[in-house]
């Protein structure tokens, strides 16, 4: 099968990852993929400064960063950043599109001021995405409604997601939706990639896919390889971590 979009396009992948790996390359060299650590992971060695340690990574080799907190910056420090990475040849990996929807049950209970506060922040993720280049934002689904069987709230996720991608559409943003291990992040609405892929079915747009955080899944089922297979064709972004 050809690989999933991503950050430098089929068949490579964007990672977050801890640090250089130790595979030979010459310092400076650029990685083959666009692995993409994110702010705070080289600050002892770059310092505090988000440029400094953009410009760290690009000595090291890395072409890609990431952001989950972009959207709490203001608009002057999103357009520095996003020229610092022009400068410097890197690509934007995601930033949290859903901050203030992500930890409560926004996608499981069918209620319009949750549905509001999404596509206010679909719409304010455009405006983010033009100022940083980004082409992909993480949407979390969310807590699951404890009286509400499960089916209803997949449907309602269902439901408001597309009314979002109806606006990520329009400029090719792609949310990608990250399922969340229960033991660091018990009661979420997504949890396994088998959910994520029938909900990225239902919705059958091009701008919701999957985020696979290797971390995340290896904690909630396992198998990763055979679950990453099944779900191939809707699997936009994938994150690395240890456990």
């Amino acid at each position: 099968a050809s690989g999933p979009p991503s950050l430098a396009g089929p068949p490579t992948t964007a990672s977050a990852l801890n640090a250089r790996n130790t595979s030979g390359l010459a310092s400076g060299e650029p990685f083959s993929m666009k692995f993409a650590p994110h702010f705070g992971m080289f600050r002892h060695l770059a310092g505090e400064d988000p440029i400094a340690q953009l410009e760290f990574a690009a000595d090291q080799g890395f072409t890609a960063w990431e952001d989950n907190g972009m959207g709490g910056r203001p608009s002057e420090e999103q357009t520095r950043i996003a020229k610092a990475m022009d400068r410097l040849g890197m690509t934007m990996g995601v930033f949290v599109l859903n901050r203030s929807t992500a930890w409560k049950p926004s996608f499981s209970r069918n209620n319009a001021d949750d549905r509001k506060a999404f596509l206010a922040e679909c719409h304010a993720a455009v405006e983010i995405a033009a100022r940083t280049k980004a082409k992909w934002a993480t949407v979390v689904l969310g807590t699951r409604h404890p009286r509400i069987d499960l089916s209803y709230q997949t449907a309602y996720a269902v439901d408001q997601l597309r009314r979002g991608c109806e606006i990520l559409e329009q400029v090719g943003l792609v949310m990608v939706l990250e399922p969340l291990n229960p033991l660091n992040h018990p009661n979420m609405l997504l949890a396994e990639m088998g959910h994520a892929y029938q909900i990225c079915r239902a919705v059958n747009s091009p701008s919701c896919k999957i985020l696979c955080d290797l971390y995340h899944q290896q904690i909630t089922e396992g198998n990763l390889i055979p679950n990453v297979d099944r779900s191939w064709d809707e699997i936009a972004y994938f994150q690395i971590g240890d456990n």
